[in-house]
């Protein structure tokens, strides 16, 4: 059980530089953003493994500032340079590992060489403070167990709000979204239900001009896995996404929607 008094802990990690460079030569016929994607998935997982520690209650409370090094050539030849600055502060409260709340805001700034900036414009990009990460979860199977020292049979957990959602092996959903997600085991099966959205300002899996920067997206399924052998897990999963993406400007003889289902 939770200790009368609430133990409030703050964790300054605040300026905890994460570091990585990228050099992304030649590459012809590659998007320039390859390797800030490749980047930002690393620092992504990275960070995401950090989000809440597990107590039974208290405030926790930090910070990143991370910084990457871009070098490459556009498919005309040109190099381009950038040097990237992020600063991430974060919160976290949980109340006897049953209520569990976290929060991570993000701002940044793209320092480009000179005329390397591939929108144009000014050279240098700032980018506008925004919430990367904010959910609360709660979990039924720590508060059976808290009450009886024994886990459900059936148990299960829901979070909602945003944060980074997969399905299956993630070939067909890694994003962050708006989601609701309910997570629970009957014996040893393990069990995933998914209602979600995407954040508006998601590039585009098309990168047609008019959808390219943005898209608007709802996906729903759910998961079965088991244990299975020693060393596999077999599962199976079912997800449906509805495109309702708004084009800037309408085009009379071209549809961009895109809807799909995955079994």
């Amino acid at each position: 059980m939770a200790p009368p008094r609430i133990r409030r802990t703050l964790v300054v990690g605040l300026l905890s530089a994460l570091v990585l460079a990228v050099w992304t030569g030649p590459a012809k016929g590659q998007r320039p953003t390859n390797g800030r994607g490749i980047y930002q998935e690393q620092l992504r997982v990275e960070l995401d493994k950090q989000q809440a520690a597990a107590r039974e209650i208290g405030l926790d409370a930090g910070g990143w500032l991370s910084f990457g090094l871009f070098h490459y050539d556009d498919i005309l030849g040109q190099d381009h340079t950038l040097r990237q600055y992020q600063l991430r502060l974060w919160a976290s409260y949980t109340l006897s590992g049953v209520h569990n709340f976290y929060v991570r805001g993000l701002t940044g700034y793209d320092d480009w060489n000179s005329g390397d900036n591939p929108s144009g414009g000014r050279g240098d990009d700032y980018e506008d403070p925004d919430v990367e990460r904010a959910w609360y979860r709660f979990d039924y199977s720590r508060l059976i167990r808290n009450q009886t020292g024994q886990d459900p049979r059936l148990g299960f957990s829901v979070e909602v709000g945003r944060n980074f959602h997969e399905i299956g092996t993630g070939l067909v959903l890694a994003l962050p979204l708006d989601a609701v997600r309910i997570t629970g085991h009957l014996g040893d099966w393990q069990l995933t239900a998914l209602l979600a959205k995407t954040i508006e300002k998601t590039p585009n899996i098309d990168d047609s001009p008019a959808v390219s920067t943005h898209m608007k997206r709802c996906f729903y399924g759910g998961e079965v896995r088991s244990p299975g052998f020693d060393r596999h897990e077999p599962f199976v999963y079912y997800l449906c996404q509805s495109d309702h993406t708004e084009e800037w400007s309408e085009e009379w003889f071209q549809e961009y929607n895109y809807d799909s289902s995955y079994l």
